[in-house]
Order: structure tokens, then C-alpha cells, then sequence
């Protein structure tokens, strides 16, 4: 979830994700890692309490491919879930899974659920 900035941040933070997403939809492995890459520090910025600037695109570009290009999402998350396992960013990484789902509830649960049971420490059953 992006909080509200100025028009002017925003801004500067669109034209940083269109210059990444030149790169074209489906993403290539290559861009999956540099957004998880990115998306790794932006994320660390949020949550350490620095305000939202150009640099912090790549939120909301994963924001955007949970909502348009579920396949790449679900690329980016799984690297993600590869590259950091502490409880802050999985808290963060639980928040975009929940977008996904709710923009396509209909997403293979197999898919998620493979992924999902390799990371125990991010959620628990619901008994």
C-alpha cells in the first residue's frame, strides 16, 4: 500500500517506474531480479520511516503487477520470498500477496501454495 504524496513526488516516482517498465510485460528473470532487488531497499526506506521519493517506484510498480500482470507478481514475490526471509519484510510482502488475491481471486491456489509452504515462518493455518 502506497500512503498519499504530493503530485510532484508522484510525479518523479512515475517517470522512475516507466523507465523500468520500457523494459516490457511479461518481465524477463533479469527484471524480476533488479525489482525485487529495488523493491527490497524501497521497502527498508518505508518502513525506517524516510518519505516516499523518486526512488521509491518500485513499490509501487509491484503494486501495479499485482493488479495487471498477475504472472510477473507472482515472479517478483516468489524472488522476494527467496532473497529476504525476516518478519518485517515478509509483513510487507503478506500486504502485496493480499493485493494479488484481491485483483484475481481466481489465481491458482497451487501455484501460491507451493511457494507459500517453502516460507512457513510468513503465515500460519487458520484452524
Amino acid at each position: 500500500m502506497i500512503p498519499r504524496v504530493s503530485a510532484e513526488t508522484l510525479a518523479e516516482i512515475q517517470r522512475e517506474q516507466a523507465k523500468f517498465q520500457a523494459r516490457g510485460r511479461p518481465l524477463s528473470q533479469a527484471s524480476i531480479e533488479a525489482l525485487a532487488t529495488e523493491w527490497l531497499r524501497a521497502d527498508a526506506a518505508r518502513r525506517d520511516g524516510a518519505p516516499l521519493a523518486a526512488d521509491s517506484w518500485p513499490l509501487l510498480e509491484l503494486s501495479d503487477l499485482c493488479r495487471d500482470a498477475p504472472d510477473s507478481a507472482i515472479g517478483v514475490l516468489e524472488r522476494l520470498f527467496e532473497l529476504d526471509t525476516t518478519a518485517a519484510t515478509g509483513a510487507s510482502l503478506l500486504e502485496e500477496l493480499r493485493q494479488l488475491l484481491r485483483w484475481h481471486p481466481d489465481l491458482t491456489v497451487h501455484r501460491l501454495a507451493g511457494w507459500l509452504q517453502r516460507y512457513p515462518q510468513f503465515w500460519r493455518p487458520v484452524s
